[in-house]
């Protein structure tokens, strides 16, 4: 089996003096769409294509390069980025809201957690702690190392 080069069409921007080009990591949600980001903005795909059918710019507001963003299980999306903290994502908006709960330090990773039919998020802070993050955003723990 063959990879296939996929040229995207997205406008060129520069985040902090550097170019960019492409997308960082592509994902799915629980609704089959697809989604991809990179610097400060997050794509809305086509499936068969990998083009974007919505760009959401947030340059204006988020001055933090976006390292991850998840789905959870509720329909919501998650985003980590650096020196940023953690933020929620809604489309339907076109909004970007920090988890006010939690420091805007640099989180490089996160992933949902069910426990005792609860959502949580557990997230790391790079080089310091493991977050744990009830998904209403109404309690956080962590756990530095």
């Amino acid at each position: 089996m063959e990879l296939e080069t996929v040229k995207i069409n997205i406008p060129a921007f520069a985040f902090y003096e550097q170019p960019f080009l492409g997308y960082e990591n592509i994902l799915r949600d629980h609704q089959n769409r697809e989604w991809a980001f990179k610097g400060n903005r997050i794509y809305a795909l086509n499936k068969n294509s990998k083009q974007p059918t919505q760009i959401f710019d947030f340059s204006a507001s988020l001055k933090a390069n976006i390292l991850k963003m998840i789905p959870d299980s509720n329909g919501r999306f998650w985003v980590t980025t650096w020196n940023g903290g953690i933020l929620q994502f809604d489309p339907e908006e076109n909004t970007l809201k920090p988890v006010k709960i939690l420091p805007k330090r640099i989180f490089n990773d996160i992933s949902e957690w069910k426990y005792k039919d609860q959502l949580w998020l557990m997230a790391t802070e790079i080089n310091y702690a493991l977050y744990l993050l009830d998904a209403n955003q109404r309690f956080s723990k962590n756990y530095g190392f």
